[in-house]
């Protein structure tokens, strides 16, 4: 495939004047990746590794929007080939993680109480084919917390505080802040809290108006964080801001991607990551009133009650992983 770059995507047809949303995805073989900024493509310029003889290439993908949906929205062909082709992350790793949290659900199942609780880890599909390259499943009908929060036009900090000191204006103020002494941090962070209050309550709020079903998600949204947080600390989950975790729209459970930090490699991160998985107060403000009394607790006692007494089967698997020396867990700080 010298001077082809390989991209994956997915579409959405129309059958028989019906918009029907495929879930497929397709691997096409782009012979020239810089020939794609210009306008007017034909079919002939691209290549099928698979497709349905019925499948067509929108062809202007300079000016009119192509039938690919990026995270609800419709975006140019050239920005998936962009994401697909500058990826540096090894999906091996994540397909690994994927097996693990798998296992850890299946242990929950196991259990009567987590069972009814229905405390799992949401997975995704991975299929890598090298170190460099591989296929994810889409996560549809998620968003990253970090655009629910702080997205420049339309986050939730900004709508429902507006009156708030901007998410920018925070970092930089605690930026300037690492050359203080400790008691000048700690005002600085004090100040930082007040003028930065968190809005993820609104999150149920906004999607779910019928009282009963946003009972419901806010219940499914605390235990997700619970049984996320608890898995996590058990495997050294690292790298977890706020573009990392996922939320489903319709479910409110978290899905955690980008799991290449492992291990506790994170605590020899440039900035050391010592926190044992992320509680920040956006994080606690999205479970209710309770906080992180109640729900949370019991479902993370509940969810360490199983990892401890399924701990042989865990760190079988665990250390097969740890140890392979396909894998490549470490981290240069």
């Amino acid at each position: 495939m010298s001077g082809k770059t390989l991209c994956i995507f997915k579409v959405v047809t129309g059958i028989s004047h019906k918009v029907s949303l495929l879930s497929c995805i397709y691997v096409v073989n782009f012979s020239n990746f810089d020939h794609l900024s210009s306008a007017g493509h034909r079919s002939s310029d691209f290549s099928f590794a698979w497709a349905p003889s019925w499948f067509s290439v929108y062809c202007d993908v300079q000016r009119a929007w192509s039938a690919v949906p990026l995270q609800g929205r419709w975006t140019h062909l050239s920005d998936i080939c962009n994401h697909a082709s500058q990826g540096q992350d090894d999906l091996r790793q994540d397909a690994v993680m994927q097996q693990v949290f798998g296992m850890c659900s299946m242990l929950l199942q196991r259990n009567t109480d987590t069972r009814k609780r229905k405390l799992n880890i949401r997975r995704y599909k991975v299929v890598p084919f090298s170190q460099r390259s591989g296929v994810l499943e889409w996560c549809s009908g998620t968003v990253p917390i970090g655009e629910f929060l702080v997205e420049p036009n339309k986050g939730a900090h900004k709508r429902f505080r507006p009156q708030d000191w901007a998410s920018l204006a925070c970092r930089r103020k605690m930026m300037d802040a690492q050359r203080l002494a400790f008691d000048e941090k700690l005002q600085a962070y004090n100040e930082v809290c007040t003028k930065f209050r968190p809005v993820f309550r609104y999150f149920c709020m906004e999607r779910f108006l019928d009282p009963a079903v946003w009972m419901e998600k806010r219940l499914a949204y605390t235990r997700s964080v619970a049984t996320s947080s608890i898995v996590g600390y058990i495997v050294g989950l690292g790298d977890r801001h706020i573009q990392n975790i996922l939320i489903d729209e319709q479910t409110a459970e978290l899905v955690h991607i980008d799991l290449g930090v492992a291990f506790e490699q994170g605590k020899i991160l440039p900035t050391p990551e010592t926190v044992p998985f992320r509680l920040s107060r956006d994080i606690v403000d999205g479970m209710g009133i309770t906080g992180v009394e109640g729900v949370f607790r019991r479902c993370c006692e509940k969810t360490m009650e199983v990892m401890r007494s399924s701990q042989e089967a865990l760190l079988t698997i665990v250390e097969v992983l740890l140890y392979d020396p396909l894998f490549d867990w470490t981290m240069n700080p």
